[in-house]
């Protein structure tokens, strides 16, 4: 195979310059030297304009590449994305919420009445919080009605049954 031939099957002439090992000659057989210096980009064959002949051009209305997820939200009201923490509305802990994640936005809607959940800027920086000022005013409002509730006495969950009950269950 030539030189020639091998710098056909690279995509642009800058990228087809040689240097010969015994005597550190440059080999340019398509120009690219000139081209590096003019700043053009120009490509080896014609393959490019092969491929843009055959592409279609892209559909009126783009397909939805959004990340969407269903979530519970959690106790502590927050969504993790890539590494950063985002504030839900914590009057929603235990619902059902989806959340969906676009290039600039992080919206959750809350799945049965459709309420918004959050609504917040998305950042790319790692290890990140970000809290929405209701949200937190909201948490707050809750924490400080729960303190202001006096504690009932508590009945057992789990009815107590004597021992002497498993005993003839299990035959003994």
């Amino acid at each position: 195979m030539t030189v020639r031939e091998a710098g056909l099957r690279r995509d642009f002439t800058i990228n087809a310059i040689y240097q010969n090992a015994h005597n550190a000659q440059l080999l340019d057989p398509h120009g690219g030297i000139n081209d590096l210096y003019a700043k053009k980009l120009r490509a080896t064959s014609e393959h490019f304009a092969e491929e843009k002949a055959s592409m279609e051009p892209l559909p009126k209305d783009l397909p939805d590449t959004d990340l969407r997820q269903v979530i519970r939200v959690p106790a502590q009201p927050y969504l993790r994305l890539d590494t950063n923490d985002y504030s839900l509305d914590p009057r929603l802990v235990g619902k059902r919420v989806e959340v969906r994640a676009s290039q600039e936005l992080v919206t959750a809607t809350e799945l049965d009445t459709g309420r918004v959940a959050c609504h917040h800027t998305r950042h790319f920086a790692k290890g990140l919080t970000f809290t929405d000022p209701a949200h937190q005013e909201a948490l707050d409002q809750m924490r400080f009605e729960r303190k202001d509730r006096k504690p009932s006495a508590r009945q057992p969950e789990v009815e107590i049954r004597p021992l002497a009950r498993y005993d003839q269950l299990i035959g003994a």
